[in-house]
């Protein structure tokens, strides 16, 4: 009984010694998929609200869109990953997540009008935490798949790929503006759904000899705080991060191309921070690194923001 069990919730279940077999081809077109999905964010997350800005959007609506696209993630997140544990296609979920997302930013781009704005931004809001989510929840499953625990590894090289976005897109601003950021997103999006055979087929891919029927229940449970930090993390940290790029520009004078050498030494910071949390976290589930993460890259901003502002200030 117990086994007709393990079948029916893990249909795709492999055994350990397959999945070594197959993992160590695997593993550099999966570093890949992490690093193209951090290179599509870093050409383009940390710019929407500089584009809305130069579309003449005023702080009080962009804090509007930000608002909004955080209530709709709280509902639409938990529903996406409800109907890909449903369906057991978390794999073919992040591809249309991330071709969603490319959606979005081409509209934004061939119709620059209020309403597509406003909504393409919505939707790119949510994209963009979707995606994160789901190439770490299957990067995880890959790991657990032969007993690593090499989370913060993980993580670094995602904050990597948004360093390299981030170094790059100061120059494509200063030759192609906004249009040369989102296109260079849009071609690391469909590199990373060209390369995403690499990730399992869904998180339930487990081991035969881990699995037990209280996995499932485990990690919904699991999910509940994930969730309920996520929506802080969207009104809070990430609020004051789009706001303070807006700041550093608008009120400090700091032009764009400089605002992306910032977001590079916070992401520098950030890949460090990462890699330690291997240590400690190394027995935790992913919702206790979730939330060290988001308690370190809230500090890491605090500590940017307030030292540019105060240089600032002192004209240095």
């Amino acid at each position: 009984m117990q086994t007709t069990k393990v079948h029916l919730l893990f249909p795709k279940a492999i055994k350990r010694s397959d999945i070594a077999l197959h993992i160590n081809d695997m593993f550099p077109k999966l570093m890949l998929v992490i690093f193209f999905s951090g290179t599509m964010r870093g050409f383009s997350a940390p710019y929407f609200n500089l584009f809305l800005d130069a579309q003449n959007f005023s702080g009080t609506l962009i804090g509007i869109v930000l608002s909004i696209a955080a209530l709709v993630e709280l509902v639409a997140i938990p529903m996406i990953s409800n109907i890909a544990d449903r369906t057991n296609r978390h794999r073919t979920m992040y591809r249309g997540i991330v071709l969603a997302y490319i959606a979005a930013i081409f509209l934004m781009l061939a119709f620059p009008i209020t309403a597509v704005l406003f909504a393409g931004m919505i939707v790119a809001q949510v994209c963009f935490r979707s995606t994160f989510i789901f190439v770490m929840q299957l990067a995880f499953t890959k790991l657990e798949q032969v007993g690593k625990s090499h989370f913060g590894r993980v993580r670094s090289i995602s904050a990597s790929g948004f360093v390299v976005g981030n170094l790059i897109a100061g120059l494509i601003f200063g030759v192609a503006q906004f249009i040369g950021l989102f296109l260079a997103a849009i071609a690391s999006g469909l590199a990373v759904v060209g390369l995403s055979d690499a990730l399992p087929v869904s998180t339930s891919d487990k081991p035969t000899d881990d699995i037990d029927d209280t996995q499932a229940v485990s990690r919904r449970q699991q999910l509940y705080p994930l969730f309920v930090a996520q929506f802080f993390a969207m009104m809070g940290m990430r609020s004051g991060f789009a706001f303070w790029l807006l700041h550093f520009q608008d009120n400090l004078g700091i032009s764009t191309e400089q605002v992306t050498l910032i977001v590079v030494v916070s992401s520098l910071m950030e890949i460090p921070w990462y890699n330690i949390l291997d240590g400690p976290l190394r027995n935790r589930s992913a919702v206790w690194f979730y939330v060290a993460g988001a308690m370190g890259f809230g500090v890491i901003w605090v500590l940017i923001g307030s030292v540019t502002s105060l240089l600032a200030v002192m004209g240095i």
